[in-house]
């Protein structure tokens, strides 16, 4: 079925391999075990080539989609990403865009940095350098996002920043996010005493 061209123009069905493929992880998470079978429908569909992969459509959405799953498989085994990076859709460029379009050359740029330490051939120091270069470009060059404490001071009600500062120790705790300085930033900025917990409202 995968070797027609005709259905691996199908967006829904490239979106339901997708679907599929969230489920056999999620599913290989509680019984130990994934077989990767939809794995080899999300190639299929990748790469098939560019004729299909408009950006903005379905089809381009699953690409991203299905190469943030198959990140993870190469994180968690090991291996090189086998998804075809030479796509029309993939942006290597550095030019101003929005922040979709940085967070996919991010994610480009981090499945690029697991060939380098994953693939088969041995990694040249060139290679190294120009993902380094690409690294220092994409921090230099991508828009400034907004910070925790940026949003600070829209908190103006005692309850409203005692429920942000809980929210702030919680994800601390549950995630391993470190939220302190925020924490105190945020204090000061309220002109709260430092030991203020926020629980008192």
């Amino acid at each position: 079925m995968l070797n027609h061209a005709s259905t691996l123009s199908d967006e829904n069905l490239f979106a339901a391999t997708i679907i599929l493929r969230m489920l056999e992880e999620m599913e290989g998470s509680t019984t130990g075990e994934d077989y990767h079978g939809h794995l080899l429908g999300i190639h299929a569909f990748v790469n098939i080539g560019d004729q299909y992969m408009i950006p903005g459509s379905l089809s381009a959405a699953s690409f991203w989609v299905g190469l943030r799953q198959e990140i993870y498989i190469a994180v968690v085994t090991q291996q090189p990403v086998k998804v075809n990076l030479d796509h029309f859709v993939v942006d290597r460029s550095f030019e101003p865009a929005d922040d979709y379009t940085w967070s996919n050359r991010a994610i480009v740029h981090l499945a690029d940095v697991l060939n380098f330490c994953f693939g088969e051939s041995p990694p040249s120091s060139s290679y190294w350098d120009a993902l380094n270069e690409a690294s220092e470009k994409c921090r230099y060059k991508s828009p400034a996002g907004p910070k925790e404490n940026d949003i600070g001071d829209q908190f103006t009600e005692r309850t409203d920043q005692g429920a942000l500062m809980d929210l702030l120790k919680k994800t601390e705790a549950d995630h391993a996010r470190p939220t302190k300085a925020i924490q105190q930033q945020l204090t000061k900025a309220w002109g709260w005493m430092p030991d203020h917990d926020g629980s008192d409202g």
